[in-house]
């Protein structure tokens, strides 16, 4: 598959690839893109890297396709860091793509999830549904419409969800913390 590097500019510049223009020994008039063969490449966290091996599976999602997921592999870990613009210091992390189609474009943008570790059967919830009050964790339940604040044991966190050891049941509802003040006894509904 052949891929030209760009199109004419303005300003008289002579374009990268056409017809009848000169290519120079430094400039490359196109490239081949092996499409069966792309990867993805992450940028992970300084504090988050050495849990990352070679070998380990993740999901990738692009922004261009919101409905879809693909399977992916730790191909490389760079042992150079760079830097993003916030001063934040990344390793980049490329994942081989799995599952991929003639829809899958070069360039474009998303997130992968690599699981490093898991807990089989664990019960989670949302991290928006975790208080804390003087190194207590405490969840609000949702009991007959009216909360219940109960205090939990906590396990493993991520950045999304956390484990819960003890305090609440599969299937029971939690509320989430948002824009009003979460107190027990308080009346709701259970938005669907």
């Amino acid at each position: 598959l052949f891929n030209p590097l760009g199109t004419p500019v303005a300003d008289g510049a002579t374009p990268k690839a056409s017809v009848g223009a000169a290519v120079a020994p430094g400039s490359a008039p196109f490239t081949v893109v092996q499409m069966d063969g792309l990867s993805f490449s992450a940028e992970v966290d300084e504090v988050d890297v050495a849990e990352i091996e070679i070998g380990m599976t993740g999901t990738v999602s692009l922004d261009s396709f919101s409905d879809r997921s693909f399977e992916a592999t730790v191909a490389e870990i760079e042992p150079a860091a760079t830097f993003t613009a916030t001063g934040g210091t990344v390793f980049p992390v490329h994942l081989s793509l799995a599952g991929i189609d003639e829809n899958i474009l070069i360039g474009m943008q998303g997130d992968v999830q690599i699981e490093v570790s898991s807990v089989a059967g664990a019960v989670t919830a949302p991290v928006e549904a975790l208080f804390d009050e003087g190194g207590t964790a405490y969840v609000y339940l949702i009991e007959g419409g009216t909360l219940v604040r109960t205090k939990v044991e906590i396990g493993t966190l991520t950045e999304t969800r956390v484990q819960i050891i003890s305090g609440v049941q599969p299937g029971d509802n939690v509320a989430l913390s948002g824009p009003v003040e979460l107190v027990d006894g308080m009346a709701v509904e259970i938005a669907e």
